[in-house]
């Protein structure tokens, strides 16, 4: 572990170290995608100062500059990817990004918003999972963490991790500042114990008679309503997991 992580651990006090993950090796599709450029140049450019078919020269120039585009962008994303590294610890977490910047995070007071993208092939078929978590400091600090089911990665791992870390954390204060008669806010969502409010619209316990969660949204039905209306997307709910738990709380609580 280098000294800059070792000190913003002590500084934030995140306790003994769990678990490291590092970002999958990234492919080498940028030497291909340069091969391809020299090959496109070779035709395009070679047809034209030979003159040879315009149309030769007129589709593989423009196919050159582009795949030639193509591939610094992917030498600059493998270049700048073996900087990103996640730590995991027993009161928190760092994240160095691609630019290599440092930022901690402790549980019991970061925000994290999860969002999934679910990238379909022919036939509906799911091709890819990409995952993308938002995570907020109490002093502002904020960092973008991404992953997917594609290739190796350890998404699978540090995802859940970080949310069940977060719903350990906050989750016990939660339940006992909502069952004293405390508001709490998540985000644009406001929660209490007796009503529920997105967007400034409140909607007393009394008036829901269930909560679920489909396609990323989450619905609560009414009492006599056939369906739900969507109350709000998962991935504008900070800390999700501890919102859906006070809720179903409360819920519950009436039966």
């Amino acid at each position: 572990m280098s000294d800059q992580i070792s000190a913003a651990v002590a500084h934030a006090r995140l306790g003994e170290h769990r678990a490291t993950h590092l970002p999958r090796e990234h492919s080498s599709g940028w030497v291909g995608l340069s091969v391809m450029a020299v090959l496109f140049g070779v035709f395009g450019f070679g047809s034209l100062l030979a003159d040879g078919p315009v149309f030769l020269s007129a589709t593989c120039t423009p196919a050159a500059i582009a795949t030639g585009w193509w591939a610094v962008r992917a030498a600059r994303k493998a270049a700048t990817k073996g900087r990103v590294r996640l730590d995991l610890f027993e009161h928190g977490m760092t994240y160095i990004d691609h630019r290599g910047q440092l930022s901690a995070f402790r549980w019991d007071s970061m925000q994290v918003k999860q969002s999934i993208l679910k990238q379909t092939a022919d036939f509906g078929t799911v091709s890819q999972t990409s995952f993308s978590y938002r995570v907020v400091g109490d002093d502002g600090a904020a960092a973008t963490i991404e992953g997917s089911h594609e290739g190796n990665t350890a998404v699978d791992a540090w995802g859940p991790a970080i949310q069940e870390a977060v719903t350990i954390a906050q989750l016990p204060a939660a339940v006992v500042r909502f069952r004293q008669g405390d508001t709490l806010r998540f985000g644009n969502l406001i929660i209490s114990w007796d009503q529920v409010a997105a967007k400034g619209k409140a909607t007393p316990w009394t008036q829901i008679e269930t909560a679920y969660v489909a396609n990323g949204q989450l619905y609560l039905r009414e009492k006599g309503a056939r369906r739900g209306k969507v109350f709000s997307q998962i991935n504008q709910i900070p800390n999700y997991y501890v919102f859906y738990a006070l809720l179903e709380l409360r819920l519950s609580s009436r039966t």
